[in-house]
């Protein structure tokens, strides 16, 4: 899978906030793991990419 990345495989801890929504990061390129902050907007990856 071409510029996909594992970012970590163990679990994460994070703390959330009531009301707020959150996106998973299916690539591994977030900076804000494992949550989306639209690293991959910068590469060609589409979402066929992860779910062949």
């Amino acid at each position: 899978m071409r510029g996909l990345k594992i970012a970590n495989k163990t679990p994460y801890e994070a703390e959330l906030e009531g009301g707020r929504k959150y996106a998973w990061c299916c690539y591994g390129l977030s900076a804000m793991q494992p949550f989306c902050d639209d690293s991959h907007s910068a590469t060609d990856l589409e979402d066929d990419d992860i779910y062949r």
